[in-house]
């Protein structure tokens, strides 16, 4: 099976299926259980859709949607009624902004005719939502007869529940979908964000232990912890913090970040210090939210109360150049005893920019936990970190991200058409670009034995076509002739970019992600 991003020009363009009709009646069963106030049948029943039809969107309204019973993996199984040709599966992702991380992010799809004996499962990554209408997400399976199809579902993007907001199956009708399915990922990409979520409190693993971050001028370096924790003074504030709120504390000299400096520091009750105010005050720590924080913020994010009865309070002071914000015991949201305290402490050096993060005993009640740094504004995701792994020895983000070469179809493959794609993140200090397209995947995702770590190569060199940089984007194509005997090929495309200095291949250069093209008549 492959899997595309639908939009209602490239679909529509280029096919007659958008008159097509979903499969009706389907029935689904989970391993995953449903939270009691979302229904299953929502899963199948159009609900939240524009419209019956493959270029409908989908609503943001959570009404709509379905989510799992605090269980983040396993299995969904759609029941069709009956053996049928299965032209293509369209899935709309959780898109709630309650939480965007409930979405599928990685699952497994097979097929059966009886329920017992399954297809080799085929790998798709769901794009996640937007908390806007959305259009589906499409993977063409090629007229397989089934009745059953079945998701094993591997991971979300970072909740302790994972929803879905819709499934419709499109019968087929003996053609193939034209699909482009991204292989690996472009070079280089370096993020500026670091983080470890913890799904349950019970699982954090940092109490007692500390993280320094040593301020570069363009950056930091992630180390062991430098400091150690400093028990609030009797001169120290006592912030006036309630559940699920913030305040800013003024510091006495400029305090340097990457990305600027700033006078005072914005304080959240539930475990976030940012430059300014604009982070929220949200309690349920989500790694979208965090990456996607307009402010530059240190994170130790969780659901915490200083406004609860015999709960510790969130202090602050400034003892010669560094400020402390010391959350002094301070429950769970719900917490009840000491067994509900928490003890941490950000440390801010005025003079230097240096950032430590000092844990003391945390409790391993509540809700999920975050940790981690991101500068304002949009940031790439550098995945999951172990820090109680990583941080015994060093690592180093830059003040902004890096992004990769990256490729995108602009159409799908399909006879008769142009096949256009699209490259964006071109540096500015690129001098020439090649558009390759070969019959095979040489599949050689690392080429640091060439001097390119980081970078791969996802097609032979059959076809190259070269091009001055000029821009930010490249877009180039293929035109397909109208011949059924091209329907089932397999087309691959990779984009390079020479960019001298960037490492020793060539004197340097740089590749994006490949596409598997399958060229299809629909």
């Amino acid at each position: 099976m492959k899997s595309l991003r639908l939009t209602l020009v490239a679909w529509c363009a280029f096919s007659s299926v958008c008159t097509a009709q979903f499969i009706p009646g389907v029935t689904t069963t989970t391993s995953m259980g449903t939270w009691f106030s979302y229904n299953i049948a929502n899963l199948t029943n159009g609900v939240g859709l524009s419209a019956m039809t493959l270029t409908a969107t989908h609503s943001a309204n959570w009404q709509d949607m379905w989510i799992s019973n605090q269980i983040t993996t396993g299995w969904l199984q759609f029941d069709l009624g009956a053996v049928v040709q299965l032209g293509g599966i369209v899935v709309w992702n959780y898109n709630s902004s309650i939480s965007l991380a409930r979405g599928v992010q990685l699952m497994n799809v097979s097929t059966s005719t009886d329920g017992l004996t399954f297809t080799p499962p085929s790998a798709v990554t769901v794009p996640q939502g937007t908390a806007q209408p959305i259009p589906g997400y499409l993977i063409g399976t090629g007229a397989v007869a089934a009745r059953y199809v079945k998701f094993d579902i591997l991971s979300n993007y970072g909740d302790t529940y994972t929803g879905l907001s819709d499934v419709q199956f499109l019968a087929g009708a003996g053609s193939v979908v034209a699909t482009n399915t991204t292989l690996g990922q472009g070079c280089i990409r370096a993020a500026s964000s670091f983080y470890e979520f913890f799904s349950s409190s019970a699982s954090f693993d940092l109490s007692n232990s500390a993280i320094s971050m040593v301020y570069t001028g363009s950056g930091y370096i992630v180390l062991p912890g430098m400091t150690a924790y400093v028990p609030p003074s009797g001169a120290a504030t006592t912030l006036a913090l309630t559940d699920d709120s913030d305040v800013s504390v003024a510091l006495s000299s400029t305090f340097p970040y990457a990305g600027g400096t700033t006078s005072s520091l914005r304080v959240c009750s539930n475990g976030f210090v940012s430059v300014a105010a604009g982070n929220g005050t949200a309690f349920t720590p989500d790694v979208a939210t965090m990456l996607a924080a307009p402010q530059t913020a240190w994170w130790n994010w969780h659901d915490y109360n200083p406004a609860a009865a015999g709960s510790g309070q969130v202090k602050y002071e400034q003892i010669g150049g560094i400020a402390y914000v010391t959350w002094d015991g301070v429950y769970d949201y719900g917490g009840t005893s000491a067994a509900n305290a928490n003890t941490f402490q950000f440390q801010f050096e005025t003079g230097t920019g240096f950032v430590h993060l000092v844990f003391g005993s945390l409790s391993t009640l509540g809700n999920a936990r975050l940790v981690g740094y991101s500068p304002g504004g949009p940031s790439i995701d550098p995945g999951n970190t172990d820090l109680s792994a990583a941080v015994p020895a060093t690592f180093s983000i830059g003040a902004a991200d890096i992004l990769p070469l990256t490729l995108a179809g602009g159409s799908r493959p399909v006879i008769g058409n142009s096949w256009t794609l699209n490259v964006t993140n071109v540096p500015a200090t690129g001098t020439l670009g090649i558009d390759v397209f070969g019959l095979s995947d040489p599949n050689i995702p690392d080429l640091g034995f060439l001097g390119a770590p980081g970078c791969g190569t996802r097609a032979s060199l059959d076809l190259l076509n070269v091009w001055i940089v000029a821009g930010a984007t490249h877009n180039y194509s293929l035109l397909l002739p109208n011949s059924p005997a091209l329907v089932n090929l397999h087309v691959y495309t990779q984009a390079l970019v020479l960019q001298p200095g960037v490492n020793t291949l060539l004197g340097g250069v740089i590749t994006s992600n490949g596409i598997d093209g399958l060229i299809g008549d629909l």
